[in-house]
């Protein structure tokens, strides 16, 4: 039999949807009830997200774009983990955020791993950790520019990504990890914290470290 759903139920249906991200299966768990019904009143809203692949043109809701603002800035989620948690296309996602005025520069991105273990703070204090993390890797990289890295092995070989058998200067301990342990910039800079490696190996090493803090100490 077909159900009769009271406004309040509807309301629910809706919020769980667009608010919550539930996808109408998983309403219906919730609910009690099959999927049908759920499709059919989303459908008559005109809020029923399309699949992943059909090409529908799809409008954000101004409840769904707060949400995905929050989980972007406060929880400092990827693209990745939003598409999950939200259904939407990770490229639709990355889209929309380039759109926004609140997108997080290549720097800002490249440099998210250093807060994401402060997760109980709010945008503001990120914002603050990042200007001084900023301050320190100037520091660094001013002192590494100091350093006889021509000394270095595969310094002719030095080169821009996409070049075959390039390498690139790299700092065995990340400067990320040498901010967050509170590393005096000299020895991040040091050469003998530096090296030349593949540039493919580089970009996939981001912000990882090649040696153990002990190792960087002695």
């Amino acid at each position: 039999m077909k159900k009769n759903f009271t406004n309040s139920e509807i309301d629910k249906i809706v919020k769980l949807y667009t608010i919550d991200f539930l996808n109408s299966t998983q309403i219906g768990t919730l609910l009690g009830i099959s999927k049908t019904p759920i499709v059919r009143i989303l459908k008559s809203k005109n809020l029923l997200r399309p699949s992943k692949s059909n090409g529908v043109k799809i409008n954000l809701t101004i409840e769904q774009k707060n949400i995905i603002k929050e989980m972007y800035l406060k929880e400092y989620k990827s693209c990745d983990e939003i598409s999950e948690k939200t259904g939407l296309k990770a490229s639709f996602i990355n889209k929309h955020l380039s759109n926004s005025n609140y997108r997080r520069d290549k720097g800002n991105a490249a440099s998210i791993g250093l807060v994401k273990r402060y997760r109980n703070i709010n945008y503001d204090e990120y914002l603050k950790i990042i200007d001084v993390y900023y301050k320190y890797e100037l520091m660094v990289l001013k002192i590494t520019r100091q350093q006889p890295i021509n000394t270095l092995s595969n310094y002719n070989k030095r080169g821009n990504s996409g070049v075959d058998g390039a390498y690139h200067l790299d700092h065995k301990f990340s400067i990320i990890e040498g901010f967050k342990n509170n590393i005096n910039p000299e020895i991040i800079g040091n050469i003998k914290n530096l090296e030349f490696i593949p540039w493919k190996e580089n970009l996939n090493k981001r912000a990882k470290c090649s040696i153990t803090l002990d190792e960087l100490i002695k």
